[in-house]
């Protein structure tokens, strides 16, 4: 049958880390890009490569070809490379909805440098996807997703009076998310990896094309066809624009290399009424490998690291750094940048699903642990800045005021564990703990660790070192939400 376009669409779904390593990998992609680059100079016919739908792959290619930048640029700007939305094509379920936006946030910025971002939505791997994400991708101007598994395809031999989730679905569809938002859908019925491989004989190849046709015609509502040239770590097939040209020879049929964004805007063009999927998109009706929901629960350890993060950030850092604005207090954007895309490195679905190699996770624990270290000490320090801002005194003679902060919009009462440190002299028997109005507090002296050696940082000098008494105290508080309250804590030499 004629009068179909086939859009080919080169690319390699590039798992960051998976089955090898992240170096390993990034061996492969250096080769890659090397000759994508040199494809790009000499075949004006060569249209374009998709690069995953995500910005990573190119900064992981610059820490090793940095002087290859330009020639990526001009690439991009020439629409011959697209990059973005995505920083990373992430897990959707094991990562947060905060770490959805930045991901794109960050995506988006990163692939900016280059050229325009790729505005699809693309969702290639991820092992079911998020009711949310119709709205998260409409609040960043993105009107579409191009995605695999979560839905079963479209089945003509069943019953035409089932629901069109047990009937399956065609390759374009409106997927309406939770809050009632809609994009466009198109689901590549015959996965990411249905025109790879075309082969270089003539009529091979003619017949490949043919085949390939009539198996995405199937399923497709409007003539225009998508031929995903590439599948998980594949080199481009240099030669596409030949084998382009052979297969237009052969069929009656228009072929061209094109771009998602491209091919969505003909679909767009020729769209007649769509099937609806609404909310999340779980392989209801399949046998379940469209989800792989076992890895919900494999290597359980990277899902609290990745807990933990997630809230140091969302719940201490950035809370702590606001009101720190509000107060005239600058915030290091660059260092939530650094972390945000540190953490976001976790996530893409062979890594935070705890499903690669032992040495990749290895490395993950290791992106965790620096997460944590240093967003605690600039936590730390946001809360130090804060506290200085508090207006404590008078005090006692000997006592300590502790200024408390709750970084959540709702108001707590809560223990409160503090660590004090009094001079060495100091005569302890026990302590009283009051709040702003006077008034005292039920308190534990938790711990006495007598003398103890510690050191400041000065930002001005020479690490100073000191002896101290060290206490661990705690307390019930209770601070406003997004707020401050201020305690004093009293060493008595008798105990009452």
């Amino acid at each position: 049958m004629a009068g179909h376009t086939l859009h080919v669409i080169s690319h390699s779904h590039w798992d960051r880390e998976w089955y090898l390593p992240l170096e390993l990998h990034r061996r492969r992609l250096v080769t890659l890009l090397d000759d994508l680059l040199e494809v790009f100079d000499r075949d004006p016919a060569f249209g374009s490569f998709h690069l995953d739908g995500q910005a990573i792959p190119l900064e992981d290619y610059l820490a090793i070809r940095p002087q290859q930048r330009a020639r990526l640029q001009r690439a991009a700007q020439a629409r011959r490379l697209t990059v973005g939305p995505w920083y990373v094509l992430q897990d959707e379920f094991l990562t947060s909805a905060e770490a959805q936006a930045r991901n794109l946030l960050y995506g988006l910025r990163a692939a900016a440098e280059f050229a325009p971002p790729l505005m699809v939505g693309y969702l290639a791997d991820s092992f079911g996807h998020i009711g949310q994400m119709p709205a998260l991708l409409r609040g960043f101007g993105i009107d579409n997703a191009v995605f695999g598994r979560g839905l079963r395809k479209f089945d003509p031999s069943a019953d035409p009076a089932l629901p069109a989730g047990e009937r399956g679905y065609h390759s374009e569809l409106t997927w309406r998310g939770a809050d009632g938002a809609e994009i466009l859908g198109v689901l590549m019925t015959n996965w990411y990896s249905n025109a790879m491989d075309i082969p270089s004989e003539p009529a091979a190849c003619v017949a490949r094309f043919g085949a390939i046709r009539d198996a995405a015609a199937r399923y497709a509502t409007t003539p225009h066809l998508l031929l995903m040239n590439g599948c998980d770590h594949t080199p481009c097939q240099l030669n596409i624009s030949e084998l382009i040209a052979t297969g237009r020879a052969g069929l009656d049929e228009t072929i061209v290399h094109s771009r998602l964004d491209d091919y969505l805007a003909a679909v767009r063009d020729s769209l007649g009424e769509l099937e609806v999927a609404t909310g999340e998109l779980r392989s209801e009706y399949t046998d379940g490998w469209g989800t792989l929901t076992d890895v919900l629960s494999a290597r359980l350890y990277l899902k609290q690291a990745n807990w933990r993060c997630q809230g140091e950030l969302e719940h201490y850092l950035e809370p702590l750094q606001a009101l720190g604005g509000l107060l005239g207090l600058a915030p290091d954007r660059d260092f939530r940048a650094y972390l945000w895309k540190l953490l976001l490195q976790n996530h893409p679905h062979d890594s935070i699903c705890g499903c690669s190699i032992d040495p990749v996770h290895r490395e993950m624990e290791t992106r965790f642990e620096k997460v944590e270290q240093l967003a605690g000490q600039l936590a730390g320090e946001g809360l130090q800045a804060l506290a200085t801002q508090v207006d404590t005194s008078p005090l006692p003679d000997g006592a300590s005021a502790v200024v408390v902060f709750n970084p959540l919009g709702f108001d707590r009462e809560e223990l409160v564990e503090a660590v004090l440190d009094w001079p060495e002299e100091t005569a302890l028997a026990a302590l009283r703990v009051t709040n702003a109005a006077g008034e005292e507090l039920p308190a534990e002296l938790a711990e006495d660790q007598g003398r103890v050696w510690d050191y400041d940082l000065p930002a001005d000098r020479f690490r100073v070192p000191y002896y101290r008494r060290r206490v661990v105290v705690r307390f019930q508080a209770a601070v406003p939400a997004l707020g401050y309250a201020t305690f004093t804590v009293t060493p008595l030499a008798t105990a009452p």
